[in-house]
């Protein structure tokens, strides 16, 4: 088993190295070596009660690489193996809800809804909203649980994340949502500045100011015009 392990491992890494060289041999490449090294975690996950906790790392890194091959069907395998990727966390976090895994849950949920996020349309908006909302949930737990800013920053950006995906939508109703995001956002940054005043705290506070700026002047310039999709919905006899 330690063997096979330190073998996953080492494809990982090697896979990793091409990834980061870029271009198409190097791709195809280090897709071989994550799905071999996927495929020794996964036979070493047969028979105990829970799959390894490297093999979600596994199809996160084969998603990686899916969406940097490009193209709508590479696309859609990145999107699938994220979706698996969660279906492994949720399942070992049945029995195991330390830290450390609920942070990679989070981060799980929070990079499906940006890959979706990106995609565009509504139905692609909508799954990336809902995987955002799981991974606030999740930073929730976390912070209740630990307590720490690590914790409270994440909280951050599950705001920022939210508000983000409303924003998107760019009607008057979500951009006040995004904007009630925003703001929950922003009183965590000055919470967090005030305590810490690193350089990273400052930023964060400096991003997010800028972000409801920019979002207040979207609402300001809507004009009488911009209707809310509940209007819309009115006059289209919905």
């Amino acid at each position: 088993k330690d063997d096979g392990l330190m073998l996953s491992l080492s494809l990982e890494k090697l896979g990793d190295f091409l990834l980061e060289q870029g271009g198409k041999e190097n791709l195809e490449q280090a897709l071989i070596c994550a799905k071999r090294a996927l495929s020794i975690r996964a036979m070493l996950s047969q028979g105990l009660p829970d799959p390894l906790e490297s093999l979600p790392v596994s199809y996160a890194k084969i998603s990686d690489i899916f969406y940097r091959m490009g193209g709508a069907e590479n696309i859609k395998q990145a999107l699938e193996f994220r979706e698996t990727q969660i279906r492994l966390i949720k399942r070992i976090a049945k029995r195991n809800r330390s830290e450390k895994l609920l942070r990679e849950l989070s981060t799980a949920y929070n990079n499906l809804g940006g890959l979706y996020l990106e995609q565009g349309g509504s139905a692609n908006l909508e799954k990336a909203q809902k995987n955002f909302e799981e991974a606030f949930k999740v930073m929730e737990e976390l912070l209740e649980k630990t307590g720490t800013v690590g914790s409270l920053r994440n909280l951050y950006v599950g705001y920022y994340k939210l508000g983000d995906v409303y924003a998107y939508y760019g009607e008057r109703d979500t951009l006040v949502a995004a904007r009630h995001y925003f703001t929950k956002a922003q009183e965590i940054c000055e919470r967090l500045n005030s305590e810490l005043k690193t350089e990273e705290s400052k930023d964060d506070l400096l991003f997010i100011k800028h972000q409801l700026k920019a979002l207040q002047s979207k609402l300001d310039n809507y004009g009488k015009k911009g209707k809310t999709l509940a209007e819309k919905a009115k006059d289209e006899g919905v």
